[in-house]
């Protein structure tokens, strides 16, 4: 049982090293002034509401030399006319209205695939309809990666914080994810991107075939796509609090559990580093069994790894989500932290048995 103490202890020192390298990245970001030319990409499925809101926010960006193009996906007359008139006095907002997906197509693939065809400018800037950047830098800090060479670039988007048990676990996974993939890109181990807040260039883009390499997938559009890059493409990280993005989160179980599948497969099929993913999952699986062992064995060793995991890892957790402003306590942490491999278990078995792929636009 001390080799397993010791290990436990091993893996955790290799966990702490990671967030510490993310903490510096996070606590001290670069930001160039740029004005590099960049067309910030929204896909749009009908939220107007939201729509309406991130396009207010976006319109209030300090950056200069950038222009918006909403894709909007088969929209109705009312619709068009609503988004033509909010949008007739702003002039670096363009629309490109998507009538009908051809066969064979996942839409967002295709509106991503015919908003880059469209665009004109080499660096794209992605995020979605129901997103809202944290500060009016963001586009800013992710045009800094672009000046420093990246193909590239890689943001942090939580979800807003509602009330209730669901809200803060969904939450919780999706700052557990996101220090999983950062931390690793870090490391320069890179393995995706989430598409809320991220951007490539163009050149990227074509160089590995684009959303046709990918379309016989549903789903994916964003690390699958990048995960292609995993290698040989060079990646920046734009980690600054006032480079976050922010999403609507899922409001049920189900709609969480049918996202979930759908990035578990998307996950086995991952063309680069699938071994690293395969090991962050299961380091997040095995941690809570090796604490219970322990403390059936030698209790002892039981207490001494747990509070290990709880004043160091989850503290580490809690600071960097307080520096972001996620709103988790120190408690919710180290709560949602032991009730997480339960989770991952759980969706990670019936992605396995479920065979069926739902269509996520």
């Amino acid at each position: 049982m001390e080799y397993l103490f010791y290990g436990f202890l091993i893996l955790l020192c290799w966990q702490l090293g990671g967030m510490l390298m993310l903490a510096l990245r996070v606590w001290y970001p670069e930001y160039k002034s740029s004005k590099l030319p960049i067309t910030l990409v929204i896909c749009s499925n009908g939220k107007r509401e939201s729509l309406f809101k991130l396009l207010v926010a976006i319109n209030q960006q300090y950056y200069t030399n950038f222009r918006v193009l909403v894709v909007a996906d088969r929209w109705g007359e009312n619709e068009i006319a609503q988004l033509e008139a909010i949008l007739l006095p702003t002039y670096q907002i363009e629309v490109l209205f998507i009538d009908e997906i051809p066969e064979g197509w996942d839409a967002k693939k295709y509106l991503i695939d015919r908003a880059i065809s469209f665009s004109e400018t080499e660096y794209l800037l992605f995020t979605d309809d129901d997103c809202m950047p944290s500060s009016p830098y963001w586009i800013n800090y992710m045009a800094t990666e672009w000046e420093k060479g990246a193909d590239i670039v890689v943001g942090y988007s939580p979800y807003f914080k509602l009330a209730g048990l669901l809200n803060l676990l969904y939450r919780f996974e999706t700052y557990t994810l996101g220090l999983q993939f950062l931390t690793a890109g870090i490391q320069k181990l890179p393995y995706m991107a989430l598409g809320r807040n991220m951007g490539y260039t163009k050149t990227f883009y074509y160089a590995v075939n684009g959303m046709e390499s990918i379309n016989g997938y549903k789903g994916g559009d964003d690390d699958l796509l990048t995960n292609k890059g995993a290698k040989d493409a060079k990646w920046g990280y734009a980690l600054s609090p006032d480079a976050l993005v922010f999403s609507e989160p899922v409001h049920s179980f189900k709609d969480w559990q049918n996202q979930k599948l759908r990035h578990f497969k998307a996950g086995t099929r991952y063309s680069q580093r699938q071994w690293y993913v395969g090991l962050l999952a299961f380091i997040e699986i095995i941690k809570l069994p090796i604490i219970v062992a322990l403390c059936i064995w030698d209790l002892q060793l039981g207490v001494w790894a747990l509070l290990a995991r709880v004043v160091l890892y989850n503290s580490a957790q809690w600071w960097l989500a307080k520096y972001w402003k996620l709103g988790f306590n120190w408690l919710q942490i180290v709560l949602a932290d032991l009730v997480y491999p339960i989770l991952y278990l759980y969706f990670g078995v019936l992605a396995y048995f479920n065979k069926t792929e739902k269509q996520p636009w």
